[in-house]
């Protein structure tokens, strides 16, 4: 057999640094699976179904489950929506009055809908009733009994948020509470009876919020500015960070939270770490973010994946302390 001579010629060179390896944990993406559908305008899931808005197609539900999703249905007419979700139904609310229930086991997809006082600013549902932010008009709530209770009257709850203004509620599962915001920077806590709302407690908030978050026992706030808060059960807590605009979600994600502002921007940070990271910036991706259980789901350029955690290692460079030198190489043999 012959035997080739491969000359590796020693390298003369100067050094001057010297690199190290370090590894730290990041998002990913997961292309795994992808499922693209086109011109996609918000992203919602809850733990069974997920919810994807298009302005060419409409409305697509799918049913989730360990290892895929399964495609239920389409329905058209439905773009532009503001669109929110939880473990039972899906809310559509867009620019005007009218505020549709979808119900994502029916074969129709819509459940029942309703005209309101005024444009929603929110929904939050809490055990069989709907609540609503209607600004001015204060907080307004819906049976979800029936389709025919939902297309009926909306009740205005007495003397909460009238003319101060209800600018955003949110509903707490966990510890079944409801979280009313209104434009005094105050944040009214209250617990449900019987179908009855019972004022729990009031904190005082010292910044100007506007909107609220929950992901399962997490609480925050976030200003018109983009500074986003934790909220405890004594207030304001300490400050996640700024993205300097409006923000449209919040996640809590394996030790992760993730900010999406309405711009399309997203970044996330680590339990570990306190640092805000900007993550996704380009705005023309849409780069919408859903949670289902343990998946985290992201829209990007029309594209549906999964998002993972990686080790990613960077090179770390330090300057050397000794002298340069140089270094023989021998020649390989390669038969």
């Amino acid at each position: 057999m012959k035997a080739f001579t491969l000359f590796i010629l020693s390298l003369l060179t100067t050094f001057l640094q010297l690199n190290a390896v370090t590894a730290q944990q990041s998002l990913v993406q997961d292309y795994a699976q992808v499922m693209q559908i086109p011109e996609i305008s918000a992203l919602e899931a809850s733990a069974s179904h997920l919810y994807v808005q298009s302005e060419q197609e409409g409305m697509a539900v799918f049913r989730i489950q360990p290892d895929n999703i399964q495609w239920l249905y389409t329905s058209s007419g439905m773009q532009r929506r503001g669109l929110s979700a939880d473990v039972r139904f899906a809310y559509l609310a867009g620019e005007n009055r009218r505020l549709t229930v979808l119900e994502p086991t029916s074969v129709l997809g819509v459940y029942s809908a309703t005209m309101l006082p005024q444009k929603p600013l929110a929904t939050a549902r809490l055990q069989n009733n709907l609540y609503i932010a209607l600004g001015e008009t204060g907080l307004g709530s819906l049976s979800l009994e029936t389709p025919e209770t939902i297309d009926s009257e909306i009740k205005i709850a007495d003397g909460i948020g009238k003319e101060i203004g209800v600018i955003d509620v949110m509903s707490s599962p966990f510890t079944k509470q409801l979280f009313v915001l209104t434009e005094s920077s105050k944040l009214d806590i209250f617990s449900v009876d019987g179908g009855e709302l019972t004022f729990s407690k009031s904190l005082n908030i010292t910044q100007q919020l506007s909107n609220l978050f929950i992901d399962g026992d997490h609480v925050w706030g976030s200003s018109s500015r983009g500074d986003v808060y934790e909220i405890t059960a004594n207030g304001l807590g300490k400050k996640i960070g700024s993205v300097k605009e409006p923000v449209q979600t919040i996640l809590y994600w394996k030790d992760y939270t993730l900010i999406r502002s309405t711009s399309g921007k997203v970044w996330y940070t680590h339990a570990d770490n306190n640092s805000l990271v900007s993550w996704k910036t380009d705005v023309q991706a849409g780069n919408f973010i859903a949670k289902s259980g343990e998946q985290l789901w992201i829209a990007e350029n029309d594209k549906i994946s999964n998002i993972a955690t990686a080790t990613v290692t960077q090179n770390v460079t330090s300057n050397p302390t000794g002298p340069f030198s140089i270094k023989d190489i021998q020649n390989q043999i390669l038969t």
